[in-house]
């Protein structure tokens, strides 16, 4: 579970929801890290050369909407409460420009030495799993209808497996016995369908996980 989920459980639904919403219209929403700094987020859409057009919002500033176009595309960078900021848009583009955020945030807790946060030095390799996985739960019947687990995973799981590795979970995790479906809904939500039970789902995930760590640690050799 996120920081960001367990401080503000009311709203981690409504993001839940938002993500579910998004991915059911073939969009993407994605709610950056908690206490994500405004200049790496203006820094990522300097580096795509985005063009802010409008803004909107609360006069209190409660909510704040603010239009960019990079190309022919459009992204909305919405900021709740001058505290939870969210990206709004197409999924290559989100997925793009979250990245990039994420990459300035991670360089700029990493040591003075170093040009990235080295996840792999400060959890080790093999990876343990009470590191990178919350627990199976059942899906909640309101928000993620139809549905019979999620799988939450933390949000330092990306930088540990690296890009390239981190995307292909979905499809690893897909090629479980037992897994009917399963759709990764935002960068820390997994939502399945599956006949197993929650730990012997959760095993044979992690398992797929560590493969995944094995295969970042050839690509960087």
């Amino acid at each position: 579970m996120t920081l960001a989920a367990s401080l503000f459980p009311m709203h981690d639904g409504i993001s839940r929801f938002r993500s579910w919403f998004m991915a059911l219209i073939g969009r993407r929403y994605r709610e950056l890290p908690l206490g994500t700094r405004r200049e790496h987020i203006e820094a990522a859409l300097s580096e795509l050369r985005a063009e802010k057009y409008a803004e909107s919002g609360t006069p209190a500033y409660e909510l704040n909407n603010e239009y960019f176009r990079i190309g022919r595309r459009t992204i909305k960078v919405c900021t709740e409460d001058e505290l939870f900021v969210s990206l709004w848009g197409s999924k290559a583009l989100v997925d793009d420009l979250y990245r990039k955020i994420v990459e300035r945030a991670e360089a700029a807790r990493a040591p003075i030495s170093t040009s990235k946060f080295d996840a792999r030095a400060e959890y080790g390799f093999p990876p343990k799993i009470d590191d990178f996985f919350g627990e199976v739960e059942p899906a909640d019947s309101h928000y993620d209808k139809g549905w019979d687990y999620t799988l939450w995973l933390e949000e330092w799981a990306e930088a540990y497996l690296g890009s390239g590795q981190f995307a292909s979970l979905e499809a690893r995790f897909a090629s479980t016995p037992g897994v009917y479906k399963i759709v990764h809904m935002d960068r820390e939500v997994f939502l399945i369908r599956a006949s197993l039970d929650p730990g012997r789902l959760r095993e044979l995930l992690w398992q797929h996980f560590v493969e995944a760590a094995k295969e970042g640690v050839k690509d960087k050799t």
